[in-house]
Parts: structure tokens; C-alpha cells; sequence
């Protein structure tokens, strides 16, 4: 449990740093949407399972008891997972533009 709340710290402590010194990254507000997101997704996580796991229904042991986990799971982590591959993109695009113009010069 201190792993992964310490993981969760380094990320946020890392997304606050970036947003504070934007002189250190061209890229910032990149990078600190993506630790933003990444914070936001591993904060849920432990709500998410919990959810999953309370709308499986334990007298229930049939092949839609993983149907229910993963509707619960995703009901609480949509919107993070979302997030997070919105600033995946953002980044991937940015990197490709990069590389474009590399290769144009």
C-alpha cells in the first residue's frame, strides 16, 4: 500500500513541478495534463475495483460475474481512462510534429 501511494505522490509532486517551472520543458502543459491524468486514474483505481468488485454479487459464480466486475469498474473509471488517452494523443501528435519538422529541414 505505501508503493502505491507513493507512486501516487511521485506523479502528483511531479505534475505540480512542471506546472510551476514552465521554463524547464517547452512541452509543460503536455506533460503536466499527462500526470494530471495519470494521478487522476491511479486515485481511482483502488474505487473502481471496489465498485467492480461490489456489483459481482457474491452468491453469483457464473460466467457473468466478470461481465458485472468490469461494468462496475468501468463505470467509476471511464472517465479517467478517457482522460488519459486523450493526453496520449496529445503527446503522440506533438512528438510527430516534432518529427516532421526534423525531417523536413
Amino acid at each position: 500500500m505505501l508503493i502505491y501511494f507513493g507512486i501516487f505522490i511521485v506523479i502528483f509532486v511531479m505534475a505540480m513541478f512542471l506546472i510551476r517551472k514552465p521554463d524547464l520543458f517547452k512541452n509543460n502543459k503536455k506533460l503536466s495534463f499527462f500526470f494530471v491524468s495519470l494521478g487522476v486514474n491511479i486515485g481511482v483505481l483502488p474505487i473502481s475495483f471496489f465498485i467492480g468488485g461490489m456489483a459481482t454479487d457474491a452468491d453469483n459464480y457464473s460466467k457473468s460475474a466478470s461481465l458485472h466486475f468490469l461494468q462496475g469498474f468501468l463505470i467509476v473509471q471511464a472517465i479517467p481512462l478517457i482522460l488519459l488517452v486523450i493526453s496520449l494523443l496529445i503527446i503522440g501528435f506533438g512528438i510527430i510534429k516534432i518529427i516532421i519538422r526534423k525531417t523536413n529541414k
